[in-house]
């Protein structure tokens, strides 16, 4: 690779574009300094004169809103970044309002941010490629309709936390581009285009079969709530990988989904009778499956042995089974040790259970193994082991 001149002591300009690429922050970032890229342009005219021509150094905008100071910060910042980002460059935007929370004095304020975000016709929520909105605070709840009011097609993730969302406007109306959504602790908009969905996460937010019929690409589902999973309507998935149900559900509801390629299911089982409707969906692929992950909230009782004797048999082709409840791990382990026929093909069944996993192995082995993590599992997590083991 042959590089610009190093006269003067200058870094290459190659060089230098590539450390400013690995600073560029991501959306897992938890924190970022907004002045962190700012410094960049102290240190001498050459770095300022590059750091301004990279245009993707400037494209992640995280905004974080503690404190009363920072809405007037951002609202000159905000605009900022985008000039320096350019007309075209692809934008990540995280927004995360936190703290105090003085609703008739920053509702304004938020609205002159949202709409610079978005730009005033729609122009900046054009060039979004992934978008994330946290909320640990009361908002009036019609704020964020006309933010996500705009066509988004570059939009590929989109993370909603905590944000109410009314649909005074048709939500989100050009999304042929999406393919993460992560809905967490809010209502389930109606989105018009998710036929490039893959993965699809929600928590405590309503039930998003509506969403379901839409998404034939998805890959990964997961639901988690107090309250149970329900499908009223047959959903086929052929696409759909991995599952997972982490909330009570309703006898029909797994008989109603479909998913002939399922390699991975992580599920609540509530009660023993779950177990029976589990290996009864005739829509889930139990023989086929590699990886299966089982939880159960019972605190006076445990999972009937004879049960879960029945999904193991009817699971011979796993490669990995956990539970993430010491209890469970405990009677599945016992019921391997009793069960020596089943996963038998070399290297053995990875088991795991919280932090601790471990490959079993076959034959002698495989019963060896067995009984050093019992073991290890009734002495970690005694405190933990609510039954008789």
């Amino acid at each position: 690779m042959e590089h610009a001149s190093t006269a003067n002591g200058k870094l290459p300009r190659e060089l230098l574009e590539l450390i400013f690429k690995n600073l560029c922050p991501t959306i897992e970032d938890r924190d970022s300094d907004p002045g962190q890229l700012d410094r960049l342009l102290l240190v001498c005219r050459f770095w300022t004169m590059v750091a301004l021509d990279y245009r993707h150094l400037w494209s992640s905008i995280f905004i974080i809103l503690k404190r009363e100071p920072d809405y007037a910060f951002w609202t000159s910042y905000a605009r900022t970044r985008l000039q320096r980002a350019g007309p075209t460059e692809p934008l990540q935007i995280k927004l995360i309002t936190r703290g105090l929370y003085n609703q008739t004095d920053q509702d304004e304020e938020m609205k002159i941010l949202l709409s610079i975000l978005t730009g005033s016709t729609g122009e900046v929520a054009q060039r979004w490629r992934q978008l994330v909105c946290v909320s640990t605070k009361p908002t009036t709840k019609r704020i964020y309709d006309h933010f996500f009011s705009f066509p988004t097609p570059k939009l590929e993730i989109l993370i909603i936390n905590g944000v109410s969302i009314l649909q005074t406007y048709q939500f989100l109306p050009d999304t042929p581009s999406l393919s993460e959504l992560r809905l967490a602790w809010c209502n389930i908009p109606h989105i018009k285009d998710l036929s490039s969905l893959i993965c699809l996460d929600i928590t405590m937010s309503g039930n998003a079969a509506n969403l379901l019929e839409q998404a034939t690409r998805l890959e990964r589902y997961k639901y988690t709530h107090l309250r149970d999973w329900e499908l009223t309507r047959t959903i086929h998935l052929p696409r759909l990988l991995h599952l997972e149900i982490m909330a009570p559900f309703f006898s029909g509801s797994l008989n109603r989904l479909t998913a002939p390629n399922l390699v991975g299911l992580r599920i609540h089982l509530p009660r023993s009778d779950h177990i029976s409707w589990v290996f009864n969906a005739p829509g889930i692929p139990l023989r086929t499956l590699r990886e299966l992950d089982l939880y159960s909230c019972l605190m006076d009782e445990q999972l009937d042995k004879g049960e879960l004797r029945k999904l193991l048999l009817a699971t011979p082709n796993l490669k990995k089974l956990s539970s993430g409840q010491p209890n469970i791990a405990v009677l599945l382990l016992c019921l391997l040790l009793d069960m020596d026929n089943l996963h038998q093909a070399a290297p053995g069944l990875l088991f795991g259970c919280l932090n601790d996993t471990a490959l079993l192995g076959v034959g002698e082995e495989r019963q060896k193994t067995i009984m050093r993590l019992l073991e290890i599992i009734k002495e970690k997590y005694k405190h933990l082991l609510y039954i008789s083991v």
